[in-house]
């Protein structure tokens, strides 16, 4: 926390802890010379040519995984016992157990049986900044494990390392210590003469009839970027201009276009006299739009950046580009696990559901079922038969069914003359449309796919050919959702 924030700990005169802001101060007491023992040295760190940091997003999803935090069947009952946790969990399920309490890495539990929870998913996304002129071998600093820095303050964090890393200098010198603390602002003469200021990065203090610190001092560095850089978010659609606020000279801006539309499912099989006809295929899910996150620097404020978000793509059809000033989302990428909203932790820009495959046609009294978020649709029933001169013939069999309706009935076996014919199978369905996106820069769902046609019936003991069903067509998919502009300020 006190990295991510940029907060040093310290004590008062009474002892008592006190936490603050690093921050450099133009009118910084010196050491008299009296106070600085003879000797010290001043070192020059290899400095970086880049400093990049790791933002940090904790996700919720139903579908992530379950891990079990505690079982203790077949031993004593818990009384209020307190179980932490390695990673953070979302979703606790106890079995047995009353959870008194709980939190994102620990649970209060009494009694006896089991709890178990989900895994967050852990999102992660990189910024940079490079040194302008950098001529030697390359040297970037990675941090990676700070789990605190988001996006909310990741600008902060960037600069602060990058003016340490990339500039500062180190002097160790010997000093007689009065009020002067490890995270604390000194000026001072350095051993070359020079008088400098720096931050006391730590002190070994040696006690006796004064109290000698030998300290090691971070010189040409100003910490810079406490708290969070932005506080406000605004979501932008359709087009228009957005008018830069008061006093914001910084913000961010994520480009998302439209999503593709989900591709049309495919139709089912002509049943045949002696056969089934096969469900068609569903349609693939819409792709994700591409996204592109950029940092926009010496903003003036009342000024306006003009935009235009891309719509969503028809079923089959690509979504359009995202325009924010001068940038695009075609120059973004398609993220994988979806764009955050860092804000209010909604995801977007994921990719549409596959369409669901139309149902065979049926062959016999037994029908196919077709199941889709929790409903389900049965193939037709057969026709019925009829019996003329020792001959018999069978309706036919039903038409296969698809997402949203049943299949069509076998037709009945029919005596035009003396003899009876068989009925014809039944037609397979025709599904719905595939659903369109509902977030921005998602995909649409893929149409499914047509029913296939049932079986024809037959006729003992002369055989006589009738047609199988006719197959249900694929449905289009769904539409992908229309592109945004997230402004981070």
């Amino acid at each position: 926390l006190m990295f991510a924030e940029n907060v040093c700990l310290t004590k008062d005169s009474n002892g008592g802890i006190v936490f603050s802001f690093l921050y450099s101060s133009e009118d910084v007491p010196a050491i008299p010379p009296d106070r600085v023992y003879i000797g010290g040295n001043v070192t020059y760190p290899a400095l970086a040519s880049a400093v990049q940091i790791t933002e940090h997003a904790y996700m919720s999803f139903q579908d992530d995984e379950t891990v079990n935090l505690f079982d203790n069947t077949g031993d004593e009952a818990a009384d209020n016992l307190m179980v932490t946790f390695s990673d953070p969990v979302h979703d606790l399920t106890a079995v047995g157990l009353t959870v008194v309490q709980s939190g994102a890495n620990y649970a209060i539990v009494s009694g006896i049986g089991t709890l178990s929870g989900k895994k967050y998913t852990h999102m992660t996304q990189l910024v940079r900044k490079d040194v302008e002129g950098y001529s030697g071998s390359e040297k970037v600093v990675d941090i990676s494990d700070a789990t605190l820095v988001t996006l909310r303050n990741s600008l902060n964090v960037l600069d602060r390392c990058f003016a340490y890393y990339s500039e500062r200098n180190v002097v160790n010198l010997g000093i007689v210590v009065d009020s002067e603390r490890a995270g604390r602002q000194i000026g001072f003469t350095d051993p070359h003469g020079e008088e400098v200021t720096g931050f006391i990065e730590r002190m070994n203090m040696v006690l006796s009839t004064i109290i000698r610190g030998d300290a090691e001092v971070v010189t040409n560095f100003k910490p810079t970027g406490q708290g969070n850089n932005y506080s406000n978010c605004v979501i932008l659609t359709g087009s228009g201009s957005w008018t830069i606020p008061d006093g914001i000279t910084r913000c961010r801006a994520t480009l998302i276009g439209g999503g593709q539309g989900g591709r049309s499912g495919e139709a089912g099989d002509d049943g045949a006299p002696q056969g089934i006809g096969i469900g068609g295929a569903g349609g693939a899910g819409g792709g994700a739009a591409k996204s592109i996150t950029l940092t926009l620097e010496n903003l003036v404020p009342g000024d306006a950046i003009q935009y235009s978000c891309g719509t969503g793509g028809a079923s089959d059809a690509d979504g359009g580009d995202t325009i924010f000033g001068a940038a695009s989302s075609a120059s973004g990428v398609v993220v994988a696990d979806g764009v955050i909203n860092m804000f209010t932790g909604d995801v977007y820009a994921l990719p549409g559901e596959d369409g669901v495959r139309g149902g065979n046609g049926a062959d016999s009294d037994y029908r196919p079922l077709v199941t889709y978020k929790g409903q389900y649709w049965i193939a037709g029933p057969a026709g019925y038969g009829a019996t003329a001169y020792l001959n018999h013939s069978t309706g036919g069999y039903g038409g296969g069914a698809a997402v949203g309706f049943d299949g069509g009935a076998g037709y009945d076996a029919y005596i035009p003359t003396d003899y009876p014919y068989p009925g014809p199978g039944g037609r397979g369905a025709t599904p719905i449309a595939g659903e369109d996106a509902t977030t921005y820069g998602s995909g649409g769902n893929g149409g499914h796919g047509g029913g296939g046609g049932g079986k024809g019936g037959t006729n003992t003991p002369v055989p006589r050919t009738v047609r199988g069903g006719y197959p249900g067509q694929g449905s289009p998919g769904g539409h992908g959702g229309n592109g945004c502009v997230i402004v981070y300020y």
